[in-house]
């Protein structure tokens, strides 16, 4: 039945003509933001999304996150993944599934508004946890990349990306609502640990927003072990690699390049 599910997919790759940097690509589609369900968050689907929810109200202090391998939404997405890739494994890129941000994830789990009272009142309890995250995150990310990788055929996403050896569409919805001291203390060093863990030659995490964001600075700073960050928005496309120490190309709109210059003065 689950193969069957698949099939209905091949209608439109056979209808499909992929010009430009176009390629042909599966991923299994779970929501955004699934991690939260391996974590145990309530699952609540919709006719377009599907919505991720807390399983219980509890005190901050009491809350883990951790994968639990008998999730049955995490044994869906592992099933699926590997049955694209038997299926179709010689023929186009299957991608991850929609793994979800580190605040996004915890939102889910704790409740948005409440996350935003934790921040206040618990600042120390959601540093523990979005480090748990950040751990849940890259478990489920190369357990997935173990399935998609020995087919050959690039690493790819929710997003149209392609990577010929690892790579991710990272993201963090929940920003938009915080501080740049926030973003620096809670989401910035996911970011990094997620690109520095990544198998690519040149490391790049896309953040994605609405609007120019006002974090910028911080994704602009000189720490060394900050990865390679491209910030991808409705007005301008940067593509920076300065943290890896590697010279490359620049290109990036004249938007991009005037926002630039104001977050570097």
């Amino acid at each position: 039945p689950r193969v069957r599910l698949l099939e209905q997919f091949i209608p439109r790759l056979e209808n499909t003509w992929f010009l430009g940097d176009a390629f042909p690509r599966f991923w299994p589609n779970y929501g955004p933001g699934v991690c939260a369900a391996f974590a145990g968050a309530r699952v609540r689907p919709a006719w377009d999304t599907t919505w991720f929810l807390p399983a219980r109200e509890e005190p901050i202090t009491s809350l883990h996150v951790k994968v639990d391998r008998e999730n049955p939404w995490w044994l869906r997405v592992e099933e699926m993944t590997r049955l694209a890739v038997n299926l179709w494994g010689n023929h186009l890129a299957v991608g991850f599934t929609d793994l979800g941000g580190n605040l996004d994830i915890l939102a889910a789990l704790r409740g948005t508004k409440q996350l935003l009272i934790d921040l206040r009142r618990e600042p120390a309890e959601v540093e523990r946890l979005v480090g748990e995250i950040t751990s849940l995150w890259l478990e489920c990310y190369e357990q997935i990349l173990s399935v998609v990788a020995p087919a050959e055929r690039g690493i790819t996403c929710w997003g149209p990306l392609w990577s010929p050896a690892g790579g991710y569409m990272l993201q963090s919805d929940f920003a938009y609502m915080i501080s740049p001291g926030m973003f620096t203390r809670f989401v910035l060093p996911d970011l990094e640990a997620c690109c520095s863990r990544m198998a690519c030659v040149r490391p790049c995490a896309v953040v994605q927003q609405c609007a120019a964001p006002p974090y910028q600075p911080c994704l602009l700073d000189q720490r060394p072990a900050a990865p390679a960050i491209a910030l991808l928005s409705t007005l301008f496309i940067v593509r920076l690699q300065r943290a890896i120490r590697q010279p490359g190309p620049t290109q990036y709109s004249l938007e991009s390049a005037a926002l630039l210059r104001r977050s570097s003065a």
